[in-house]
């Protein structure tokens, strides 16, 4: 048979799901002594049969169903692609097993780095307002009160009073920026 050189575990089952023939892989996956027995009894670790099985509905000849199943030969996952055929002239079904156990946890694995991603960007956009605003602040002060130093109607109180705003704005701006270096 040439379905004996798939590189991917195969079985055909009948109408019961009556295990009728192994390939090589698959017999080194389950053991040949399971030819016989119910598919599911095989490799279901719950031993029930799939709520999904094709063969709990009409499933014409040459149809092609794909599904993916949990709990499989110790806690794996398997896409199985079902295909109904005749076998030495009866209606049997070939199933043929591709393990994704590990394609599944990676994508669950990128699906909570995006998450990470996206929650750590809204971080640091939070951080940059945040920033912006700690900057801006002191700097409107410097700027302002330079602008009314400029005007030459004010008194000598007024202007040192001015001064001392612009050195206060001046040290808050320098903090600001010593805790953003320090950060970094």
């Amino acid at each position: 048979y040439l379905i004996n050189t798939l590189p991917f575990p195969m079985e055909i089952v009948d109408e019961t799901g009556k295990i009728l023939f192994m390939n090589p892989v698959f017999e080194k996956l389950v053991g040949i002594e399971n030819l016989g027995e119910k598919c599911w009894h095989v490799y279901r670790d719950d031993k029930e049969q799939c709520e999904n099985c094709p063969l709990l509905k009409d499933f014409p000849i040459g149809q092609i169903n794909i599904t993916e199943s949990t709990g499989v030969l110790g806690g794996r996952t398997f896409e199985i692609t079902h295909r109904s055929m005749l076998f030495d002239g009866k209606k049997a079904l070939m199933e043929i097993f591709i393990d994704v156990t590990e394609r599944n946890k990676y994508e669950a694995d990128l699906v909570i780095a995006k998450d990470k991603a996206l929650e750590s960007d809204k971080l640091k956009t939070a951080f940059l307002a945040n920033m912006s605003h700690e900057i801006r602040t002191p700097m409107n002060g410097i700027l302002g009160f330079l602008d009314l130093l400029d005007n030459v109607n004010i008194s000598q109180t007024e202007r040192e009073h001015f001064i001392s705003i612009i050195k206060i704005s001046g040290d808050r701006l320098l903090c600001t920026i010593n805790d953003i270096i320090e950060i970094s």
